[in-house]
């Protein structure tokens, strides 16, 4: 039992780091190779969301993840840049070739309308809790702590190569 519960720790923290390291990786890529700020990986844009204009339908701590649509329609959600600033709101209506769009927890259309440029996608999933441990990844302890994790991860698989190892000579 003791053995299978190392193993599944080990499993649980290799997942833990890969995943990590994906995206750790991706973000390095993007900011200093890239020198693009906006999260992407395979296509898909990612962002925490910070306010919660879009609740409930998007909790404030959630990772949104949005896909580049060649035509964008009433009631999608997207994620657009206005002023510098990534926002995730509803299309709620469209002029022409400019939409308003409103947050769900919102009581009056946003200000501005967009346009399709300023949209970086329509959101397709939305994971919730994620977006905080991204926040929490991208400052200073966060990245301390990821190698603070790597380092237990190497000892632990360390430890326990070298324990069967010792059982596999006997």
């Amino acid at each position: 039992m003791k053995r299978l519960i190392q193993k599944f720790i080990t499993i649980l923290l290799s997942l833990l780091i890969g995943l990590l390291m994906i995206i750790l990786g991706v973000q390095t890529y993007n900011k200093f190779i890239l020198h693009d700020e906006t999260a992407n990986i395979f296509g898909f844009n990612y962002r925490s969301v910070l306010t919660g204009s879009m609740e409930p339908t998007l909790p404030v701590g959630s990772m949104a993840f949005t896909k580049e649509q060649k035509q964008y329609a009433v009631n999608d959600i997207v994620m657009f840049e206005e002023d510098g600033v990534i926002i995730t709101h509803r299309i709620i209506e469209q002029n022409n070739d400019h939409f308003i769009t409103k947050g769900d927890a919102n009581n009056t259309p946003d200000e501005k309308e967009i346009t399709q440029e300023q949209i970086m996608g329509s959101v397709i999933m939305a994971i919730p809790y994620i977006g905080y441990l991204y926040i929490w990844l991208k400052s200073p302890i966060g990245i301390i702590c990821l190698f603070v994790i790597c380092a237990i991860w190497y000892i632990w698989t360390g430890r326990n190569r070298g324990a069967e190892d010792e059982t596999e000579e006997k």
